[in-house]
């Protein structure tokens, strides 16, 4: 499945499309601050993203920045944008949080992931190599 459209809101006040994102590999993961597995996990995939071990969209789906900066007690990293929540029901199939997609170079969805993941287990970090590490 092709990476569909969705409307992005970034922290700077910018916003973009999901779509622009083609042509580098990316995993997007679907979270909300309201959610507890999301709350859970989020850390390990900001970490990975922080140490630049893989590109990663984290698309919140609250409605304003707020919560956001609250929960992650830091300034909000340029890898996380908000998204309206209906629209990423409609366009990803979401119905349950968190969700995360492994989109490949060419913007093909290519894995799901449905629920909380242990992001640091051996085969998410394999993943993170062989299919998600930026370029140098």
């Amino acid at each position: 499945m092709p990476l569909p459209e969705l409307a992005l809101r970034y922290v700077d006040g910018s916003s973009g499309d999901l779509a622009d994102l083609r042509g580098r590999p990316l995993l997007v993961h679907v979270w909300a601050t309201w959610c507890p597995p999301c709350r859970e996990e989020l850390p390990a995939l900001v970490d990975l993203a922080d140490q630049g071990a893989a590109q990663v969209l984290l698309v919140a789906l609250d409605d304003d920045w707020e919560p956001v900066r609250r929960f992650l007690a830091r300034p909000v990293p340029a890898y996380i944008a908000l998204a309206d929540g209906r629209e990423v029901a409609r366009r990803f199939g979401v119905h349950e949080l968190p969700a995360s997609f492994v989109v490949d170079r060419a913007g093909t969805m290519t894995m799901r992931f449905r629920g909380a993941q242990d992001w640091t287990d051996a085969a998410k970090l394999e993943l993170f190599k062989t299919v998600l590490r930026p370029r140098p």
